[in-house]
């Protein structure tokens, strides 16, 4: 997509986000998700200022999903999540904390994780978990795995799900959260307009 002025997204409500959708957004720092149940290759790959994300519980396989986020630094991996595909992770250099909130090891497949630093990466699993976490495939490689009572989805925020209507070539955007701000985008990434909530929440 490479829009390089977004820097936030929130994604309420979504199915499915098809293969590339928001690779090579260089300046996307924040990413919100609290309900998804599908996210396609690629979909975030080379967003160079990501630095930490939370895979919702909806999500039951991370397909290539974030590699070469070279800032990402903390990752939450939500509780149904089963299998890892490849090079999902390639070369985030920084990542220090993964957090897998399922007391059963997901499947990783080979170089899901390749160019992390498995020496100094920390891995945060639930209580009881540790032993099948430290005799599972790949994730036996990590160095330091620890468990923990809870873990808090801090990106998470409780927000309403807007709704959108289109209608005689005029955009219309309901239930926005207080503060909240929309900037609409064509497809092929051109800004058309900005909605405010509390103002006249339409744009042509």
């Amino acid at each position: 997509l490479r829009c390089d002025s977004l820097r936030d997204l929130f994604l309420p409500c979504v199915v499915s986000i098809g293969s590339s959708a928001f690779s090579f957004c260089k300046n996307l720092k924040s990413v919100s998700m609290p309900y998804i149940n599908e996210m396609k290759g690629g979909v975030f790959g080379y967003c160079s200022s990501l630095d930490s994300i939370v895979i919702p519980k909806e999500l039951t396989k991370i397909n290539g999903t974030f590699c070469d986020c070279t800032s990402l630094k903390c990752i939450t991996i939500g509780e149904n999540v089963d299998t890892i595909a490849n090079v999902s992770f390639r070369n985030c250099i920084s990542l220090r904390k993964i957090y897998c909130m399922n007391p059963k090891p997901a499947v990783v497949i080979k170089n899901a994780f390749f160019g992390v630093n498995i020496d100094s990466c920390k891995l945060i699993v639930p209580k009881g978990a540790l032993t099948s976490y430290a005799s599972a495939n790949i994730w036996s490689d990590f160095k330091q795995i620890e468990e923990a009572e809870t873990v808090v989805l801090t990106n998470h925020p409780k927000r309403t799900c807007p709704s959108i209507n289109v209608s005689n070539g005029v955009i219309t955007i309901g239930d926005m959260p207080l503060g909240s701000v929309a900037e609409i985008y064509t497809l092929s990434g051109k800004p058309i307009g900005t909605l405010r909530a509390g103002n006249n929440n339409s744009v042509r």
